[in-house]
C-alpha cells in the first residue's frame, strides 16, 4: 500500500500498489518514501535456486512489473501462514513498512 521509491544499485525507480520489484543477486537496494508505503519481501534464496538450475551469477531479472496473476498468487502464499510451505520453498515473506 502507499507509494514510494526503491534504489537499485544507483538507479531509482518510482513504485506503487501491486508493484514487483526484483532485486537481482548483487544489488545493493534500499526503499524510500513522502508519504507511507507497507511492502512484502519474498525472497528467493540460493538454495532454492540452485535445486531448479537456476545459476543466478548469470541471471538478471527485469527489475519492475506488474502482474494480477503474479500479485493474487503472492496473496495466496502469504495467506496459508503454513511455515512448513516457507521452509520448503526456502521463501521468506516478512512485512516491511517504512514512513
Amino acid at each position: 500500500k502507499g507509494k514510494g521509491r526503491v534504489l537499485l544499485d544507483e538507479k531509482s525507480t518510482d513504485v506503487s500498489e501491486k508493484d514487483f520489484v526484483v532485486v537481482n543477486s548483487e544489488v545493493i537496494h534500499h526503499t524510500s518514501t513522502d508519504d507511507f508505503i507497507t511492502y512484502d519481501c519474498l525472497i528467493f534464496d540460493s538454495d532454492f535456486c540452485k535445486k531448479l538450475g537456476v545459476d543466478i551469477s548469470s541471471v538478471e531479472f527485469e527489475i519492475t512489473f506488474k502482474s494480477e496473476e503474479m500479485y493474487l498468487l503472492f496473496e495466496r502464499i502469504k495467506e496459508t501462514k503454513n511455515e512448513h510451505l516457507y521452509q520448503s520453498l526456502h521463501l521468506q515473506s516478512p512485512r516491511c513498512r517504512r514512513s
